[in-house]
């Protein structure tokens, strides 16, 4: 199963003939669009740690059988049912180191311990982080000073497979000494 991000709400996914056994899947079932058919998905994307913010009943899916077993699987968000004050990862995209360290300073200062990693990607930098559902909306603003800021999860997943790691886990404590 290997998957790749079109958009920051569309997902292609690439299932082997073995990845539809496992999780008892077909191609005609996928295009039924079924609540149960939609519930296998959720807990695949789940276990992928693809839009897990959203309900089943909020994803879009296509799927198209291949010649040689498995099919594609594109997913979408139809948007709207986020729920603001989960907890869940945030990405700030960043135009340049200085503004990343910045961003980890000041993070390192606002949460206790804060788990955040940064990426060289793209022309710029990314920096994760997960608050508690009691800061989310706060460290949401903060972020939005520095940078974009998203939650999309399939963008937050591409960025061990396309970005370059900086520094994992510990980037506020380790770039805040650079401040």
């Amino acid at each position: 199963m290997k998957y790749d991000s079109l958009s920051r709400n569309t997902v292609k996914i690439t299932l082997s003939e073995a990845d539809m056994e496992e999780y008892s899947l077909r191609a005609e079932s996928i295009a039924l669009r079924t609540p149960e058919i939609k519930r296998t998905l959720a807990e695949l994307l789940g276990k992928m740690r693809l839009f897990p913010e959203y309900r089943p009943d909020r994803l879009f899916l296509e799927a198209f059988p291949k010649k040689e077993g498995g099919c594609v699987l594109y997913v979408s968000t139809l948007g709207g049912e986020i729920q603001e004050n989960e907890e869940a990862p945030l990405l700030c995209r960043t135009e340049n180191l200085s503004v990343t360290v910045q961003l980890c300073f000041g993070l390192k200062n606002i949460m206790k311990n804060p788990a955040a990693s940064v990426y060289r990607y793209k022309n710029g930098y990314a920096v994760t982080v997960t608050p508690s559902a009691e800061d989310y909306g706060r460290i949401r603003s903060f972020l939005s000073e520095y940078g974009e800021v998203s939650r999309s999860s399939a963008e937050i997943c591409t960025l061990s497979e396309y970005g370059e790691p900086v520094c994992k886990g510990n980037a506020c404590e380790v770039l805040s000494r650079l401040y």
